[in-house]
């Protein structure tokens, strides 16, 4: 999964661990050596999930983690809007050609945009 280490992320991967899962759970590397929201998980939780940090921009290395997953749930996302203003190269590069970085034949991918029944458009007036 990645954005595990995010709010929607981590709370999907207690649900998956739950359900009985195993998760690989991919994190952004900090300097903090935090995994975000994964660190409040419990240590039983915990111990479903392997813990990896990452960049989903890194194609070779999508390619690695994403070798024999059955599925992926593809949450990371920059989310500053501001900020995209003033860096729109970033989050184009994660928010738009991550998605595509986490494909492999014969992997299920899961986004945010692929359990949108009807797609919906959204344009800013200034």
């Amino acid at each position: 999964m990645t954005g595990a280490d995010g709010f929607i992320g981590s709370h999907l991967v207690e649900a998956l661990v739950a359900d009985g899962a195993r998760v690989t759970a991919l994190s952004l590397y900090n300097s903090f050596d935090s995994h975000g929201w994964l660190d409040d998980l419990t240590e039983e939780t915990l111990a479903s999930v392997t813990r990896i940090r990452g960049d989903v921009r890194d194609a070779a290395f999508m390619r690695r983690i994403v070798d024999g997953q059955e599925v992926v749930f593809h949450l990371a996302a920059l989310i500053a809007i501001p900020h995209s203003y003033a860096a729109p190269q970033s989050y184009v590069e994660t928010n738009v050609l991550g998605r595509s970085m986490c494909w492999k034949r014969h992997v299920k991918i899961v986004s945010a945009a692929s359990c949108i029944r009807r797609p919906v458009r959204f344009t800013a007036v200034l």
